[in-house]
């Protein structure tokens, strides 16, 4: 039995009472697509991402994948606050199953990017909500991948390190062979994303061109 499994048996809480969140989702994609999901928030946007990136696995059907993912969910890293933040580099990656990538080099540039070299050897405690997402962006970029997640990854920071973010972040969107993308701004999808998918209420409710599914968003959102 998972801990996961042990946590909700302690705190007597039955199968069925569980939330289910996404509903009879059917998705394929392939090489050469930039897929943007949108959708009201508590829609399952997010949950949809950590389904296609291996965070979370479907509790009925199947998810199937080929090739190295990369997410830029920051809920799914692990940091932990006790230990110093160039061990939470190290626990990132691990979570993440590339613990093979660390090398002195990788966590410098890491924090260099961040701009936070003065805290490597600081508790990750001390972080502000704002270093720790800057922090957790770059970990997720810094890396080679077929298939990019992102969600909502326009990094927190001031202006000068938001551009620099956007700057990675296009040029790890070009390089890339297929990208799942959620944000709630409409010309970043219409500049990203040929391809979109509405979901509401766990459901997908329209996949197909991304000006005509933002239409029906619009819509959705105006009831």
């Amino acid at each position: 039995m998972s801990l996961k499994h042990r946590l909700v048996g302690r705190h007597g809480r039955k199968a069925e009472e569980w939330l289910t969140v996404l509903h009879d989702i059917t998705l394929s994609a392939g090489p050469g697509e930039r897929i943007g999901i949108v959708g009201r928030n508590g829609a399952g946007k997010t949950t949809l991402l950590k389904m296609i990136a291996g965070i979370l696995p479907p509790l009925s059907g199947s998810c199937r994948s080929a090739g190295k993912i990369a997410p830029v969910i920051a809920q799914g890293l692990g940091f932990d606050n006790q230990l110093s933040v160039r061990l939470n580099i190290r626990l990132a990656l691990l979570h993440a199953n590339r613990l093979e990538e660390w090398n002195p080099d990788f966590e410098s540039r890491i924090l260099e990017f961040c701009e936070m070299e003065e805290y490597t050897d600081r508790q990750f405690s001390v972080l502000s909500s704002g270093m720790r997402s800057r922090l957790a962006f770059a970990i997720s970029m810094f890396q080679k991948s077929d298939i990019l997640v992102l969600d909502e990854v326009f990094a927190a920071g001031d202006a000068a390190f938001v551009r620099k973010a956007q700057a990675l972040t296009m040029e790890r969107i070009k390089d890339v062979p297929l990208l799942f993308f959620v944000s709630h701004t409409e010309d970043q999808v219409v500049a990203l994303c040929q391809r979109c998918i509405l979901i509401d209420h766990g459901r997908v409710v329209m996949d197909g061109p991304t000006d005509r599914v933002l239409a029906a968003y619009k819509n959705l959102t105006t009831v």
